[in-house]
């Protein structure tokens, strides 16, 4: 994840360069970012990102990856310490060292058609497909630590696949080449495969569907620049 990062600042300093170039309507490429999975992270005490990069080799399509990350350790959140069955008569005892992490990795790769055929600006529609993880570890001692027991480690990965259609909109504010971008978007998706039996699950399937961002309606306004 600090790759991600490190390569987004890289991108966001290096766009002062084309500043001084004048633009010909043939901005090609554009880094967003949505600051609400940011916000969404700090807020649980962890980390969150939303970024997506766009490149269009002609002037009325493009291709666009975007990753979606939010992760946390619920037991910060609840302010209370970790507890662990030590298997001695069935109690549980607080350890410092057990450590829990939840997260919520999407990563998308789409399509998109501009008929202004104005590259990276303007209205588009958009299809493409989608990989979505939830997993949960958990790190604790075995036995006494003094004694050199070592540490267990588990985890839980639940993984969906799925597709996504969509409309939205490209504004691009700025006379010089590189431009200010606002992008709000409105896409429906659906799982084709998911370790989630969301068919079965019925109305209650549908809602934990929408809220993982798998299954639904979904919207997105993202911020950015366009070169």
């Amino acid at each position: 994840m600090k790759k991600i990062i490190f390569l987004l600042a890289v991108v966001f300093l290096a766009v002062p360069v084309f500043a001084g170039e004048e633009w010909e309507g043939d901005r090609r490429m554009a880094v967003t970012i949505d600051p609400g999975p940011m916000i969404i992270g700090s807020i649980l005490g962890g980390f969150g990102i939303n970024a997506g990069f766009e490149f269009a080799p002609v002037r009325s399509a493009s291709v666009k990856a975007n990753i979606y990350y939010i992760g946390f350790d619920p037991s910060k959140l609840a302010g209370e310490p970790v507890t662990y069955d030590d298997g001695d008569d069935d109690t549980t005892v607080s350890n410092p060292s057990v450590s829990v992490y939840v997260s919520l990795f999407r990563a998308n790769l789409e399509g998109r058609w501009y008929p202004n055929a104005d590259y990276v600006h303007g209205l588009f529609l958009n299809g493409g497909v989608q990989f979505h993880q939830l997993s949960a570890s958990a790190s604790f001692p075995l036995g006494d630590a003094d004694l050199g027991n070592g540490t267990g480690r588990t985890a839980v990965f639940i993984n969906t696949w799925g597709i996504c259609v969509g409309v939205g909109y490209k504004a691009i504010f700025g006379k010089d080449r590189a431009g200010f971008v606002f992008e709000p978007m409105l896409d429906f998706t659906w799982p084709l495969f998911s370790d989630i039996p969301f068919n079965k699950m019925g109305i209650e399937g549908n809602l934990i569907g929408w809220m993982l961002g798998v299954k639904g309606l979904r919207g997105s306004l993202m911020f950015g620049v366009a070169f």
